[in-house]
């Protein structure tokens, strides 16, 4: 049981992390650019739709 909570505290601050890093990506635009600069915009896409598909 206690192990099962050390793995809800990691994925919760794992999950925190992810949405912090995401909102200050959008604040400067750097999602922006990466996604204009890059050949697969597609890949990261997919990549963000399967990080947070569990969340939408």
């Amino acid at each position: 049981m206690n192990n099962h909570g050390n793995n809800l505290v990691k994925d919760l601050t794992l999950v925190i992390f992810r949405v912090f890093i995401a909102v200050i990506l959008a604040k400067t635009g750097a999602l922006q650019d990466l996604i204009t600069s890059t050949q697969k915009p597609a890949g990261i896409v997919i990549l963000f739709i399967a990080q947070y598909r569990d969340f939408i």
